[in-house]
Formats: structure tokens, C-alpha cells, sequence
């Protein structure tokens, strides 16, 4: 038999090397892997009844399926704001208030659709919306890239000799994004391009944002003097949320 993780969250099957549950996102990587065991169908057989000949059973209409078919639905978890978002979020999309702890509900499938295309349109606005960067100042040594924290207590930095760097819960800032439960463990890579350095997102959980704007996965973000970088959720200036990884880019000349 072949061999499954089975999430203990939603009992979606996946594949044994998944990490990531493929239908809610939960952690999979102490789940133990089970057996894939056949299931029989679950349409009913006509069975004969007593006395019944072979021609009668024969002339039994055979039960449609059809009329015991429920609508589609799609599992969504609704913020208090109205807003309906993908189960795997964590904060809603449309007013940005946590959703972590909210339970999945499940909706037809039209009325679903028409809500993740206007969580489209949000994501539109909100690039269109960006605040302008503070452009770069000159540098007349080599730019050294820093990852400052928002609280001032860490900083990660990058230099052209050293130029790529995956960072995450178990690869590099391991020392301080370890508890950060909103941060993947693989979560994005920084790299140099020219002076500036690029951020890209490897396909995280909960996303990487530059100023307030989620971007998107696999594509790489040039890094400006003064962006306001966060891993697992979008900037908060009024409260930040200790599952998330706040930062500040800053480039200083090598002294060197």
C-alpha cells in the first residue's frame, strides 16, 4: 500500500514528503505516515428481495445518484469585517485584523469564488496604492545590506563577498525568527543585484510584504534605503504581532 500523511487538521491525504498540509497549510512534519487503504464505493446496490426472481431483479430501477448530490462547497474562514478569505489565512484581506484563530466554515462554491476575486482586486488596489519608496542614498565604498529588527535588537547583514542568503525558522536568522510562528521555515532568499539587494519570497505560508504590499512568490522585490520589510504578515504600526518578523533595510559603506 502506498504511504500518506493524513493532516490531523482538515484529513486531507498528502504526499509523504509534503511539510505543508496541501488543503489548510498545517504542519506536517511530525506526522507519521500511514497506510493508503482502498475504499469501496459508496453507492448503494440494489439488494433482492425475498422471493424475488431474477427477472424482477432485473426490472428494478436502479437509484440516481443524482438528486442526493449536494451544491459545491468550498471551506472559507469569514473575519467579523464580512470579508471572506482563503482557510489558510491568517489575517483577512480585506482589513488586515488576525484570523488565526478563526474556524473554517464551508460555503457554496460560486459565492466563494466571487470573494477571492475580489480579494483580487484588493491586492490591485493596495499595489497601486504603495506608498513611494525613499530612494537610495549613494554609496562611495561597497553597500553592506542590513535586515534591521523593528525593536532594534537584531540585525542580519549581507555583504557582496557573502551575496545570497535563505533565510527562515531553520536556515539563516534561525537565531532569532525560531519562534516566530508565522515565519516558514524556508520562508525567502535575499540576494545582491548590482549596489541594491532583492528579496524573494519562496513560496511561504503567510507571506512576505514590503511596505504594507504582499509580493509574490517567486518573483524577486529590489530592497530600498528605508522599506519596511515583514515575514508571515503585513507591517502594524499600532501593534505587532509576535509571530511575525518586523524589519527596516539600511545599506552602510564597508569601512574595509
Amino acid at each position: 500500500m502506498a504511504k500518506i500523511k493524513i493532516c490531523p487538521e482538515c484529513h486531507t491525504s498528502n504526499s509523504p514528503g509534503d511539510v505543508e498540509c496541501c488543503e489548510c497549510g498545517y504542519d506536517l512534519s511530525g506526522v507519521p505516515l500511514s497506510e493508503e487503504a482502498f475504499q469501496e464505493s459508496t453507492v448503494p446496490h440494489n439488494e433482492p428481495e425475498p422471493g424475488a426472481s431474477s427477472e424482477d431483479m432485473d426490472a428494478q430501477p436502479v437509484q440516481s445518484t443524482e438528486t442526493t448530490e449536494s451544491t459545491e462547497t468550498k471551506p472559507a474562514k469569514i473575519c467579523t469585517c464580512g470579508q471572506i478569505n482563503s482557510p489558510t489565512m491568517k489575517f483577512c484581506a480585506k482589513c488586515r485584523g488576525s484570523i488565526k484563530n478563526q474556524l473554517r466554515v464551508f460555503i457554496d462554491a460560486g459565492r466563494y469564488q466571487r470573494a477571492m476575486d475580489e480579494l483580487q482586486e484588493i491586492k490591485k488596489n493596495i499595489q497601486n496604492s504603495e506608498t513611494p519608496r525613499t530612494p537610495v542614498r549613494e554609496h562611495t565604498g561597497t553597500p553592506v545590506f542590513t535586515l534591521k529588527s523593528a525593536t532594534d535588537d537584531y540585525s542580519f547583514s549581507i555583504d557582496p563577498q557573502h551575496s545570497l542568503a535563505v533565510i527562515g525558522r531553520e536556515n539563516q536568522m534561525a537565531e532569532y525568527l525560531h519562534d516566530k510562528g508565522y515565519v516558514s521555515r524556508r520562508h525567502a532568499k535575499v540576494g545582491y543585484r548590482g549596489d541594491l539587494v532583492s528579496i524573494t519570497d519562496l513560496n511561504s505560508s503567510n507571506g512576505t510584504f514590503i511596505n504594507y504590499r504582499k509580493i509574490t512568490a517567486g518573483e524577486e522585490e529590489l530592497l530600498h534605503e528605508g522599506d519596511r520589510v515583514s515575514l508571515g504578515g503585513p507591517w502594524n504600526e499600532d501593534q505587532k504581532d509576535p509571530d511575525t518578523a518586523y524589519f527596516t533595510v539600511q545599506y552602510s559603506k564597508d569601512e574595509q
